[in-house]
């Protein structure tokens, strides 16, 4: 799976939620509601993280206003 290459490179978490986003609604079209809520769910959390994590940038990377559609989407699938 392509997405599972890059699985180690998410940084921030708005990467960590869009990948994750990714793997919900790919499951959840091929049929498998267990892993799509699963994988909506990790999306889910990221999506609630207030501090990047970096020392310096703590709102770099976070998850934003624009990502208010596919955060509806994931809650229907979790």
């Amino acid at each position: 799976d392509v997405l599972d290459e890059y699985e180690k490179d998410l940084n921030f978490p708005v990467a960590i939620f869009l990948w994750n986003s990714s793997k919900a609604i790919i499951l959840a079209e091929s049929g498998d509601r267990s892993k799509a809520s699963l994988y909506a769910g990790k999306a889910l959390e990221a999506a609630e993280i207030k501090k990047s994590g970096f020392r310096f940038h703590q709102h770099v990377g976070l998850v934003g206003k624009e990502h208010k559609e596919l955060i509806k989407k994931l809650l229907k699938i979790a």
